[in-house]
């Protein structure tokens, strides 16, 4: 595990972590294992001095959704975060708005634990406002944020999608809440089907 200096004063060092480090999250390596993959363990950054033991706790669920999930759907993430974090389960999410930042405001409420992927560098300004905003669970040791892309990336869609699996990857079992899909009853033919889709 190495600190690395950024380049924000005002920001805290960085910690890689590598497959190597003992915190290296074990569902990511078993999950590799099982699928026989042969390519290299993602790289993790995190802020220096949060609490790397959340990466291998004993139970762990990811709560993910729509950014623009209508209310009662936004109300139930909350609810969902605050049940399972009452229940010892890490929460583990990718902080966008919507259905994620209401389950790590239920879970983090509850005085429960939260991980957090980002799909952008932690040097970011999203990311600095971000801890800004969740600077005393960070500190308190009841959150982690974690990315895989280098420090200064910024958002870019193919990151997200990795984002996902890697939400995914360090949970036990997954609750999505509101897709954001539209419905299409099954017996639509496909020129029905691609009016609805839009």
């Amino acid at each position: 595990m190495e600190s690395i200096p950024i380049n924000k004063a005002a920001s805290p060092r960085l910690v890689e972590i590598s497959a190597g480090d003992r915190h290296y999250p074990s569902r990511l390596l078993e999950s590799r294992r099982l699928r026989a993959k042969r390519d290299r363990p993602v790289r993790l950054y995190t802020w220096e001095g949060t609490n790397l033991e959340l990466l291998n706790a004993e139970a762990t669920i990811a709560i993910v959704g729509s950014r623009s999930a209508p209310p009662e759907f936004l109300a139930y993430a909350r609810q969902a975060g605050t049940y399972f974090a009452r229940r010892g389960r890490v929460v583990v999410t990718g902080g966008a708005r919507g259905v994620d930042l209401e389950a790590i405001n239920g879970a983090l409420g509850a005085g429960g634990r939260a991980i957090v992927v980002f799909p952008m560098g932690l040097e970011s300004a999203e990311a600095n406002r971000f801890r800004e905003r969740f600077e005393s669970s960070l500190e308190a040791g009841k959150l982690l944020v974690l990315s895989q892309q280098p420090p200064d990336e910024r958002w870019r869609a193919r990151a997200a999608m990795a984002r996902n699996q890697l939400v995914v990857g360090l949970a036990d079992a997954v609750l999505v809440i509101h897709t954001g899909l539209k419905y299409v009853p099954r017996e639509t033919n496909n020129r029905q089907a691609s009016r609805v889709a839009r």
